[in-house]
């Protein structure tokens, strides 16, 4: 056995009641509610945090992920996020291997992982990624494989996965824009009717005349198409303006008004009273 499978194993058996605490794997029958928002599961270096996230004024949830360190909470990745969820929810890895969310009723709101399945444990990791995982480290689910508006540095969008952008700059449900790689290997950002749940038309004409296999975002903050034998088809788009550094946080992102583009936040300066971040955009409007 190697040693991180020991590792793995070690945490796995120490006993502890929910992912609220500071280990960052959950077993089996851990959980956290919305009574605690100050409880999370986070990464091993703190970078994120998934747990409930209140949203607006009202008693009304998502089970989110977002940045920890810094003083930008925006929600990176959300489940069912255009059903919000009340005062008592409760999201649990249950005894049959599923990551499970329900509502104050006890009633299941939304689900993954496989039932009945080698599940042992869910974990955030440092690259944005809360993952299920089985005993031998074998990914049972990821939510990088189930994006909402944005995706994250080293995130790789495959043929079918799209992003959805926000209703409204306030309102984090499902909007008005669809960018998606089609499984005929078109990339195509579109209209979205929220109501019907269905693709309208496309704003700009396919990038990729069928042989799109990848949307990946790169450490160097470019956002590129690539084909199945991993050549560019086209590069998206570049934050050329901001050179990577780890005191920089960096995210591509479909706004709700339909502008894909890049988001990042830098550290400016460290004074007595901590640290002082600036935002800094960069679009590119296709």
């Amino acid at each position: 056995m190697t040693f991180l499978a020991m590792l793995l194993v070690g945490l796995l058996l120490f006993p502890h009641s929910t992912i609220a605490q500071s280990y960052q794997y959950a077993s089996l029958g851990s959980s956290l509610t919305t009574i605690d928002t100050t409880s999370f599961c986070p990464s091993p270096y703190d970078e994120f945090s998934f747990s409930f996230k209140k949203v607006g004024n009202e008693s009304r949830y998502l089970l989110a992920i977002w940045f920890n360190k810094i003083i930008d909470k925006s929600i990176l990745w959300s489940a069912k996020r255009s059903n919000l969820a009340l005062d008592g929810s409760k999201v649990h890895i249950s005894a049959d291997g599923r990551l499970v969310l329900t509502d104050p009723n006890g009633q299941e709101m939304w689900d993954r992982g496989i039932e009945n399945s080698q599940l042992a444990y869910g974990s955030m990791i440092d690259s944005g990624n809360f993952v299920l995982a089985t005993s031998r480290l074998d990914t049972l689910w990821q939510s990088f494989n189930e994006t909402t508006d944005m995706i994250l540095p080293g995130h790789v969008l495959n043929q079918g996965n799209n992003l959805v952008s926000s209703f409204s700059n306030t309102n984090v449900s499902s909007g008005r824009f669809d960018f998606t790689l089609q499984t005929d290997g078109n990339l195509v950002l579109c209209t979205f009717d929220y109501l019907a749940e269905a693709v309208n038309f496309a704003c700009w004409p396919p990038m990729s005349i069928g042989s799109g296999y990848q949307v990946i975002f790169n450490q160097s903050d470019f956002l590129i198409l690539q084909a199945k034998n991993g050549t560019w088809i086209n590069s998206i788009f570049s934050n050329v303006e901001n050179s990577r550094s780890q005191s920089m946080y960096h995210r591509a992102i479909l706004e709700y008004d339909g502008v894909l583009g890049t988001m990042s936040i830098r550290n400016l300066l460290v004074g007595n009273d901590g640290k002082i971040w600036i935002y800094t955009k960069i679009y590119m409007i296709k």
